[in-house]
């Protein structure tokens, strides 16, 4: 359900289905009727035998290419074309932009990313998101703009690489260095690893 960016409310009710009983479908102590499961096959396009399989491949762009395969039937393009969870905007716009993966973004550079995609979240409503997202994304610094600090974003990335000099480190280990071991700083000397 993450890929096509709705939220378990739009789900529950494209179902038929009531929000309450999503949550209890989803905490395992209820289960879709037939009917439901082959709504969910017909929205997603995916058959019942794949949907059960666990090779399961989606693609980045799901939502998208599901949106053109349902712009005939206004129920299924109405949910795909409006505003998305903010989680899914971030997963699948915000962590694909190369800008953002490179330079990171402050929160109205982010807003304006996702209004290029007619996407209106507001500044406070995208700050908690990214605090809630920890998973994707992380403060990577701090700017000041028109007297206040803002945060920069950048995508998380739980190992953390960097060069220093001749030196390779992974998540503040020394991995490989070209300088010897009695050159090595005390505060650096860790097991040296060499890659290979």
């Amino acid at each position: 359900m993450d890929y096509s960016g709705l939220t378990d409310i739009m789900f529950a009710n494209l179902l038929g289905i009531s929000d309450k009983q999503l949550r209890l479908i989803k905490s395992n102590k209820a289960e879709f009727s037939i009917d439901t499961i082959n709504k969910a096959s017909e929205f997603f396009t995916v058959s019942i035998n794949k949907i059960n399989s666990e090779d399961l491949e989606i693609d980045v762009c799901f939502r998208e290419k599901l949106a053109l395969k349902h712009k005939n039937n206004i129920e299924y393009y109405t949910l795909l074309e409006s505003r998305p969870t903010l989680r899914h905007a971030i997963r699948f716009t915000l962590l694909e932009n190369s800008d953002f993966r490179s330079n990171g973004f402050i929160t109205s550079e982010i807003r304006n990313l996702f209004l290029e995609k007619e996407w209106d979240f507001s500044s406070g409503y995208i700050s908690t998101g990214m605090a809630r997202n920890k998973d994707l994304v992380e403060i990577a610094g701090k700017k000041i703009i028109k007297g206040k600090e803002v945060h920069i974003y950048k995508h998380y990335c739980p190992i953390k690489i960097r060069f220093d000099k001749n030196s390779l480190f992974i998540d503040e280990y020394l991995v490989f260095s070209k300088l010897t071991e009695k050159s090595t700083p005390t505060h650096q000397r860790k097991t040296l690893v060499q890659i290979v």
